[in-house]
């Protein structure tokens, strides 16, 4: 890591610059002149750069060299550097040794009788270009590629977004002609020169090495060929002698025709010319010059004819010795027999060809009585049993088709299949069913099924793909079932399904559809959509693919391609093979042009350009596939949430899985081996994936690579014996891969020379390694170039190893220490006598060592943990609901909800922090998980929600829980439970949170000096005070030792004296000048203290109406030791009240506006504001 750079190195006595034993130094821009030895020599020294120095006349005249390169001196750069030598016998550069390998030579000029050449005797050395002198030298171990890095031959030129072009160019129009020498020979010739002859503009090809006088081929400007001649006429001109072609056959005759290769003339033997179409022979003309018409001509036959022969008439002109009703031809019953000769049968005449202004033309077949039973008329209708036919063929009787063996298909073909028991038909391209099973369900059967009688549709053998087409096409619009029948499909095009719901199910690996095209853009064998229209719910099972890749090589070549849109689809249970394109292939341009929730399942993918390929792709599932020896082999690209699970990955040429631009997937339960390249690679912001639960093992590079993907999760994987023995890792993560996360993963290799897991570049940060396992020398350690890298815990062998670059949190992500644990510690220290112990640094077994909270910012509250309902948040006041919880411990436990009325009763305390907590400031962990346990102050420091609904919040107001929003608190300024005092002030129009000390407690409500005394008041005038004011705020007033209150409900009323204007039982009323003439009629005004008795038989009540609002005001009653009436009502009249008595009825009602039934009267059910009955037991006791 040195870098010599700038010097002047020169006359020493041994070398100018010496590297023994040292890597990765740069040597540039120096001159190293006049040494004694070698100018640069290194030695066992490897990834150096030799780079833009002057190396001059090192080494006198001996054997030295300007750059010396041996022993294990590997990977060097040797470039652009300016070497002579004038007078020694070395090299320019020299590795001398076979044991320097992949050393790189580029750019590097040398000259003179030292420095004449290159010596090489290394091993994978790299050449670029070298300047020997004036000329460019290159000088490839094996070929050189001009726009490619893996040229075929010794030079090619690659291009791929033009057509390559190499270009001669002549510098002058008149005096140069470009041209290319062809040389052969240790002391090289030119047998031919292939050129532009500048002085005539035409190309040639001449068998010398001037193209100006020598004659061979010549290319003139308007694209005519001569061959023997330089001024060609014609598209081809021969100059002189003949022109000889082989025999040929009837099948490729040596005469033919461009796109008609089996048609032409050919030469079956000597003297013998023939004529062939479609590849057989029609006519021939033997040596004699007779002439044979689909048959070799006999001897002595000028024409020999094997077939019909047929004679057009050339004029209405009769001829000789005819008459207009002459038979013309009439064959009485004669036909040839090879056997027998001329036998007379069925009498034939061909009749009434007569010559009229109307001739009736027509053909008649008579029986020996002479009725007609055949006519064949000029229209060409034929009738049997009618000698008027009106239609091509018109029977008048039964018609019975026969049965016979399946016919060639060809259009217009009927039979009936005796097998089947049906007619069949040629329609749409194949043989099938005359009259359909009507159902969604078609069997379409190859020309080699074994049994076509049940298919529907039978294919030809050729273009197989037609026939299928129009099956798809004859189902429902709701799709349906194309069942193929085992066999081989021959295709010259695409299977298409462009409607839902469709189905196409073979018979397993028999039935084979086999590619016999080539593609010119991407196109499946079956193809799926139109790029336009969406569909869903399609099946493709049980089919073996061909892509027959030797005969059709296009990378365009698919065998299964989902064009765009497709939903909600199934490939299932197919085997397929051998494409030169890919053998799944989903495909869209966009995200909104997904394929999406579709399952790939149980396939079988080999030998294709790519196995499983996702473009632009979604929520698939691909599972349980076998995915092998293809080039790729699953890759999604700019692809999301895909799941790719439960497949066996293994011995493609490149990736097992490739995830390139594809974010939120998940791949799992996988195994990926044997792989060319990388097991599992995420490239190019492949982000937030999950590897999880995968075997990758004995790939020929990294296990598992990640460059430029963040935020992904790498756990729980077996990484075995990945990249022989090379330098190659486990796990690599390289180019701004950020915040993965490393886990629980088991890492071995035993034989390479990497890492278990390589964090190899600095501009990868926050990556996350933790309880990983690994063993081996190949993955021994972790290398950490990265930044910020999070560690927990990782096994190496049987050994726990922490590495933290900051601090270890156990139950945290935030360690505020070296070492911070959240939960519970527990140290099984077997006691005295051990010398076991937790101790300070400092101290020994034998001592102890306080053990104290060590957070940094203390909490500021005492909190228990509670089971609390859905919803809760810090700050929330919480009473008990009626739910109840069982405990870990089996203890009963109520649920706390959000408070709901206002100086609620049963409020316990706020819900803190679950931050804040530690086991020093909270109890009570026996809540299940499931029970949503969080912290609930009871003492101390914490923040509450508040509003302002009961007005302004100053600091040291009382809290209470608010009426109109659950679980936030409010002002008191009634009596009531309090939660505590508030420590900050609040003024907000929405919900806030404030500093409180809480306190939970009942408060007697604000106490008001009343008096203008500046006297102090005592804590006893205080509190008496208190009660007064508290029972004022219930209706109570006290003045002079009187109680005055508004309304009084009860369920008994108990009073020495009653004093009442009126007395109402059930409905009876009196006054009291009523009920002294009452007395005095009965004689007891005397003897009567006005007391009313309950003796068991009149059980009376007192009610009261109370309701204000009907204009009827109600009568106070006043306990008094006088007999003077005390009344707060305004009204004499009586209200509307009920006495009723049980002895003459068995119902009691009691009428109220606002209340019913019998209520107890208690602080929170009755206030300043409230109206209401007085009610009373059965009897009424008093003494007056």
């Amino acid at each position: 890591n040195n870098t010599i750079s700038g010097n002047t190195v020169q006359g020493n006595s041994s070398n100018g610059i010496y590297l023994s034993s040292s890597s990765n130094n740069t040597i540039s821009g120096n001159t190293v002149q006049g040494n004694n030895y070698h100018g640069i020599y290194l030695y066992s020294s490897s990834n150096n750069t030799i780079s833009g120095n002057k190396i001059h006349d090192n080494g006198g005249s001996g054997a030295y060299d300007g750059i010396s390169i041996s022993s294990n001196s590997d990977a060097n750069l040797i470039s652009s550097n300016d070497i002579t030598d004038t007078a020694g016998t070395g090299y320019a550069i020299n590795i001398s040794s076979s044991d320097c390998e992949n050393n790189y030579l580029v750019g590097n000029r040398y000259s003179g009788t030292g420095a004449s050449s290159i010596n090489d005797s290394g091993t994978g050395t790299i050449y670029g270009s070298q300047l020997y002198g004036s000329n460019l030298i290159l000088k490839p171990l094996g070929n050189v590629g001009i726009g490619t890095t893996g040229p075929v031959s010794l030079l090619e030129l690659y291009k791929t977004n033009a057509s390559p072009i190499l270009t001669i160019t002549s510098a002058t129009s008149t005096t140069y002609s470009p041209q290319i020498a062809f040389r052969t020979g240790t002391t090289p010739t030119t047998n031919f020169t292939l050129g532009v002859d500048i002085s005539t503009g035409k190309l040639k090809i001449v068998p010398s090495s001037d193209i100006s006088t020598s004659t061979g081929i010549t290319i003139d400007s308007s694209g005519n060929v001569g061959i023997g001649t330089t001024t060609p006429g014609t598209i081809l001109t021969i100059g002189t002698g003949q022109i000889s072609v082989p025999l040929g056959s009837a099948a490729a005759p040596s005469y033919s025709f461009s796109g008609d290769l089996n048609t032409g003339i050919f030469s079956p033997g000597a003297d013998t010319l023939a004529f062939s179409t479609g590849g057989l022979e029609r006519m021939r003309i033997d040596s004699s010059g007779n002439v044979g018409i689909k048959t070799s001509p006999e001897s002595g036959i000028t024409l020999d004819v094997k077939g019909t022969l047929q004679l057009r008439r050339i004029s209405d002109t009769l001829g000789p010795g005819l008459t207009t009703n002459s038979n013309i031809l009439a064959l009485q019953g004669a036909y040839y027999d090879s056997t027998e000769g001329a036998t007379l049968a069925v009498w034939w005449n061909i009749q009434n060809i007569v010559m009229s202004t109307t001739p009736t033309y027509r053909l008649s077949f008579k029986d020996t009585n002479g009725n007609e039973r055949l006519v064949i008329l000029d229209n060409g209708n034929v009738g049997i049993g009618t000698t008027s036919p009106l239609y091509t063929l018109d029977v008048n009787g039964s018609l019975r088709l026969r049965p016979i063996s399946a016919p060639t298909a060809t259009s217009g073909v009927i039979y009936y299949d005796s097998t089947a028991d049906k007619f069949k038909c040629y329609q749409q391209g194949g043989i099938a069913n005359c009259i359909s099973n009507g159902v969604a369900t078609i069997i379409v059967a190859a020309s080699d099924s074994q049994q076509k009688y049940k298919a529907d549709y039978i294919c030809s053998g050729s273009g197989d793909q037609t026939t299928i087409n129009n099956a798809i096409s004859a189902l429902p619009s709701g799709g349906g079932i194309i069942y193929l029948l085992e066999g081989t499909y021959n295709l010259t095009g695409p299977i298409t399904i462009t409607k839902s719901n469709v189905a196409i199910i073979g018979s397993g690996k028999a039935t084979v559809l086999k590619r016999m095209w080539n593609s010119s853009s991407d196109e499946g064998v079956i193809t799926v959509g139109d790029a336009t229209n969406a569909y869903e719910g399609i099946l493709i099972e049980n089919l073996a693919i061909d892509g027959n890749k030797g005969s059709y090589a296009n990378s365009t070549n698919h065998a299964i391609f989902f064009k765009k849109y497709i939903t909600k689809s199934k490939i299932k249970g197919n085997w397929i093979q051998n494409s030169a394109g890919y053998g799944i292939y989903f495909y869209a341009t966009a995200s909104g042009e997904s394929n999406s929730y579709n399952i790939i399942e149980g396939n079988d993918i080999r030998s294709n350009l790519r196995g499983i390929y996702l473009y632009f792709s979604s929520n698939n599932t691909i599972s349980g596939n076998t995915v092998q020896g293809n080039g790729y082999g699953i890759s999604p690209s700019y692809s999301s949430n895909n799941t790719i699970t439960g497949n066996t990955v293994q011995g493609n040429g490149w990736y097992g899985v490739l995830l390139y631009s594809s974010s939120n997937n998940t791949i799992t339960g996988n195994t990926v081996q044997g792989n060319g390249w990388y097991g599992v690679f995420l490239y190019s912001s492949s982000n937030n994936n999950t590897i999880t639960g995968n075997t990758v093992q004995g790939n020929g590079y990294h296990g598992v690579l990640l460059s430029s993907s963040s935020n992904n999760t790498i756990s729980g994987n077996k990484i075995h014996d990945n990249g022989g023995s090379g330098a190659y890792d486990g796990i690599s993560i390289s180019s701004n891969s950020n915040a993965n996360l490393i886990s629980s993963n088991d890492i071995t290799d035993t034989a390479g020379t990497g890492y278990a897991i390589n964090i190899s570049t600095s501009d990868c940060n926050n990556n996350y390694l933790v309880g990983n396992r690994y063993s081996g020398t190949g993955a021994s350690s972790i290398n950490d170039a990265g930044t910020g890298t999070i560690y927990g815990s990782q096994l190496y062998g049987s050994n726990l190893i922490l590495k933290p670059v900051g601090n270890v949190g156990i139950g945290t992500t935030t360690p505020a220490a070296t070492l911070q644990v959240y939960g519970n510690v527990k140290l099984n220290l077997p006691g005295a006598g051990t010398g076991y112990a937790l101790c300070h640094t400092t101290q020994t077994g034998t001592t102890s060592e306080e053990i104290v909270d060590c957070t940094w910012s203390p909490v500021a509250d005492y909190a228990e943990m509670y089971p609390v309902e859905e919803g809760i948040e810090p700050g929330d006041l919480v009473v008990p609901s009626s739910v109840i919880v069982e405990t870990t411990d089996g203890k009963k436990l109520t649920k706390l909800t959000k408070t709901t009325q206002p100086y609620q009763s049963t409020m316990i305390g706020v819900v803190s922090d679950p931050k804040d907590i530690t086991d020093f400031n909270v109890i009570g962990y026996n809540i299940k998980d499931e029970d949503n346990p969080m912290p609930v102050a009871l003492s101390g420091r914490v923040l509450v929600k508040v509003s302002t609904e009961n007005g302004e919040i100053k600091p040291g107001d009382l809290l209470t829980s608010a009426s109109s929003t659950p679980g936030v608190a409010m002002k008191a300024t009634e009596p009531g439970r309090v939660i505590g005092i508030a420590l900050e002030g609040y003024k907000g129009e929405r919900i806030g949170k404030i500093t409180v000390f809480v306190n939970p407690h009942f408060w007697l409500g604000p106490i008001f000096e009343e008096s203008t005394t500046t006297e102090q008041l005592g804590i006893l005038d205080k509190f008496t005070l208190a009660i007064k004011r508290t029972l004022e705020k219930l209706g109570l007033i006290i003045e002079n030792g009187i109680a005055q209150i508004k309304e009084i409900i009860t369920e008994k009323l108990s009073a020495k004296v009653v004093v009442t204007n009126q007395l109402c039982l059930g409905q009876t009323c009196i006054d009291e000048a009523k009920l002294k003439e009452l007395l005095e009629k009965t004689g007891t005004m005397g003897t009567t203290n006005n007391q009313a008795t309950n003796n068991g038989t009149t059980n009376n009540q007192a009610t009261n109406n109370g309701a204000a609002s009907n204009g009827t005001t109600s009568n106070e009653t006043v306990s008094n030791e006088t007999t003077s009436s005390q009344s707060t009502s305004t009204s004499e009249q009586l209200s509307n009240e009920q006495l009723s008595n049980e002895a003459t009825s068995s119902e009691q009602q009691t009428t109220s506006n606002e209340q019913s039934g019998n209520e107890q009267l208690n602080n929170e059910q009755l206030n300043s504001e409230q109206s209401g009955n007085v009610q009373s037991e059965p009897s009424t006791t008093t003494n007056q």
